[in-house]
């Protein structure tokens, strides 16, 4: 399952589809790096604020 993240998602969605991807397998996690404060970096900004991101399976 893919899951994109686009501009306009809260920290609440970010968590919840953390959370929902703990209770399952996860085999892969990744962003594409943009440079920090350039906009398209939403999705990891939200990713390492998240205190659910630790909850991912060995990811």
């Amino acid at each position: 399952m893919i899951h994109s993240v686009r501009r306009g998602t809260t920290q609440a969605i970010m968590d919840q589809k953390l959370l929902t991807q703990s209770m399952q397998v996860t085999d892969y996690w990744a962003f594409c790096w943009y440079p920090s404060g350039s906009g398209l970096d939403t999705a990891r900004q939200l990713y390492l604020k998240s205190t659910y991101k630790r909850t991912l399976n060995g990811v």
